[in-house]
């Protein structure tokens, strides 16, 4: 079993989500790059370093929107942390530590590895968008919806 929290994003951080950020695949994953962004981003969504033992992994963030439904809008591990289930197991502890009945996410369609974490934890494909982040990529609009008890 994988021995990680997850611990809030502040401002403060801004630099190390930068670092996490520029180690993504610029084409499968729109990375914010710019200060400005990122700063907006921690601001406005809800984001959460990964942490083993005391090393940043890597994020999982998402938005909840006004209507209470929730957009995840960023999952990425350091290299070093890639290959071991890090990512699917924080995006899960993210999914059942929120309480929205409906989800949504874009992904690249080449993106498998993120793909395969999304479709076992439920969400299905709705739609196809090209361009979506203005970085020339398709990606994949996807859902979850949750039934209340």
């Amino acid at each position: 079993m994988l021995n990680f929290t997850l611990q809030k994003a502040t401002i403060a951080d801004w630099e190390t989500i930068e670092k996490i950020e520029k180690t993504s695949d610029r084409k499968l994953y729109a990375p914010r790059v710019d200060k400005a962004e990122i700063l907006h981003d921690i601001t406005k969504n809800s984001v959460f370093f990964i942490v083993i033992e005391t090393k940043k992994a890597g994020f999982v963030s998402y938005l909840i929107e006004p209507d209470g439904n929730i957009e995840f809008n960023g999952l990425v591990i350091l290299p070093e942390f890639q290959g071991q289930g890090i990512a699917k197991a924080a995006f899960n502890k993210a999914l059942e530590t929120t309480n929205a009945k409906h989800y949504s996410l874009f992904v690249h369609p080449e993106n498998k590895a993120a793909l395969k974490i999304y479709t076992d934890a439920g969400f299905i494909i709705k739609s196809r968008l090209e361009n979506r982040f203005g970085d020339g990529e398709p990606r994949l609009f996807m859902t979850l919806a949750h039934s209340s008890p």
